[in-house]
Formats: C-alpha cells, sequence, structure tokens
C-alpha cells in the first residue's frame, strides 16, 4: 500500500507535464521573438584640408589606407561629398602623355580646399 501514493504522484506529475504543451495551442497570441540588432559601424565624415602638392588619389591613400583599385572605386564618391564637379576633370594621360579630356576624375584641387572623407 505505500506504492498508491507514489503511483498517484507519478500520474498526476505525467498529468502536469501534458498538459503544459496543450496549453500553448489555446488561440493565445503567438509569442514575439526580438530580431536581434544588426551591428553597423558609424559612419564618420572627416574633413581634409588640401595642402599644396595634395592630389585627391594621394588623400585617400594617406588619410584611409586605401590601395590600388580601392583608391579609384572610393573617388567618385569622396567628389560628390566634396562637392567636386567634372568640370575640374580636365587631364589624363594617354600613350605616357598628358592630354585633355574626361577620366572621371578630378585633377584640380587647391590649397585650403576641403576634401570630405568617410573613416
Amino acid at each position: 500500500m505505500r506504492k498508491v501514493p507514489y503511483l498517484i504522484a507519478s500520474l498526476g506529475l505525467g498529468a502536469l507535464i501534458m498538459a503544459a504543451p496543450s496549453a500553448c495551442g489555446r488561440g493565445d497570441k503567438p509569442i514575439e521573438v526580438p530580431t536581434p540588432a544588426v551591428f553597423q559601424p558609424a559612419v564618420v565624415e572627416t574633413e581634409y584640408e588640401v595642402k599644396r602638392g595634395d592630389f585627391l588619389s594621394k588623400i585617400v591613400y594617406d588619410e584611409l589606407g586605401l590601395r590600388g583599385k580601392a583608391i579609384y572605386d572610393s573617388l567618385p564618391a569622396i567628389q560628390q561629398r566634396s562637392g567636386f564637379g567634372l568640370e575640374r576633370d580636365v587631364y589624363k594621360v594617354v600613350d605616357g602623355q598628358l592630354v585633355s579630356g574626361q577620366d572621371g576624375f578630378v585633377d584640380l584641387i587647391y590649397p585650403g580646399e576641403k576634401v570630405i572623407l568617410n573613416k
């Protein structure tokens, strides 16, 4: 007879375990899982003041640390942010010679002007 309370307790516990999952399906509101925040590094705009002898690709190389093709990929956006139009694109190199033409990169910048860079 001592086994009866154990049997009743185990049946009660089994009923409790079985009742818990069925309580979730009664039309209650679904649980909203928060969306994890996506980390986006802050874009820091910095101004660089042009000095004598500077040119845009050198500024990008020195200030942003970009190299090779990445320099020229970044120049159009920097030119736009800085307000440099294509009227400043006056020279290009053809067969080793400097000729007038348009290559899409600003050639004329002057000491004291501001170049807006994103770091």
